[in-house]
């Protein structure tokens, strides 16, 4: 090591290493990307070791770079513990919390409650990240995250946030097309838009699905392009109802005949547990989706 390091470096490192290359970090940052690159470069030549291999367009943590990350994520909760163990209870809850969450419910549900919830808490910064996939939070992905179907992996928090329904829709105008749909057989020929899950909904439809009954199939990693391919007549969706209702067009069908439950979970790192801004965004989403409970029946 050719000098004392730079402790300040060490969240450019961290950035990068969250975010998979510079540009990405810089924004997260809000600085420039050559200032992120610069003090990444610093750190490297303080330490003596190089910390990243490229990988196409995304930077890889080397063995050195692992072994820094796990030492600069003690010195990040260690600092996160600090804040809140000095800080007297009268503070105001405040600082950035970063919360990952899939399309459909970021989207529609999730991001007009996180202006309420900055409303409460005037001086919390929420970074709101949407995605199609299930955050690492192990790895820092995001600080919480809200996920269909408990979690299973790391060292975290749970919360049960709310069962959802999901059931069948279609739009008023596809559904004029057609006879009736009075029952699981009526559904061979229609057409299909759906996502790139596979939903469980028993044997008998999953069969009709499998055997691609349900006529031509429209597949989306959107639930929010489904509902909008839905509305305008693209065929059958399978949604929970919060969704339906941002589409006035869209219609249930076959009531509770076909009627998949399914969980909505909350989990954040346990070493974030007792921080205050981290506690208060999780009562605000208990309390939030407790009296929504209407809207995932």
């Amino acid at each position: 090591m050719s000098r004392e390091f730079n402790w300040n470096d060490l969240k450019f490192f961290v950035a990068v290493a969250r975010a998979g290359n510079p540009n990405a970090a810089a924004r997260v940052l809000q600085v420039d990307h050559n200032t992120v690159r610069r003090r990444v470069s610093a750190l490297e030549a303080d330490l003596g070791a190089h910390l990243f291999d490229r990988r196409g367009d995304h930077l890889q943590l080397t063995e050195a770079g692992e072994k820094l990350m796990r030492h600069a994520e003690q010195i990040e909760n260690t600092a996160a513990n600090v804040e809140n163990d000095v800080a007297g209870d009268d503070a105001e809850v405040s600082g950035k919390v970063r919360l990952g969450v899939s399309d459909g419910l970021g989207n529609l549900f999730v991001a007009p409650l996180m202006v309420e919830l900055r409303k409460l808490y005037p001086k919390l910064s929420i970074e709101l990240m949407i995605a199609s996939h299930r955050f690492d939070l192990s790895n820092r992905e995001a600080d919480m995250a809200i996920s269909i179907d408990r979690p299973v992996r790391g060292n975290l928090v749970i919360r049960k946030l709310s069962d959802v329904t999901m059931r069948f829709y279609a739009s008023r105008a596809y559904l004029d097309q057609f006879p009736p749909i009075e029952q699981l057989d009526d559904l061979v020929g229609h057409a299909f838009v759906s996502g790139v899950e596979n939903l469980d909904f028993g044997p008998e439809l999953n069969q009709l699905i499998d055997e691609g009954s349900l006529g031509p199939k429209f597949t989306c990693t959107s639930s929010v392009a489904q509902s909008k391919a839905g509305a305008v007549g693209g065929g059958l969706c399978v949604f929970a109802k919060f969704v339906s209702e941002t589409e006035p067009s869209l219609e249930a069908v076959l009531g509770d005949q076909v009627a998949l439950v399914r969980e909505i979970w909350l989990s954040y790192h346990a070493d974030l547990k007792e921080l205050r801004r981290i506690r208060a965004v999780a009562d605000f989403l208990v309390e939030a989706f407790e009296r929504s409970r209407s809207k995932f029946s």
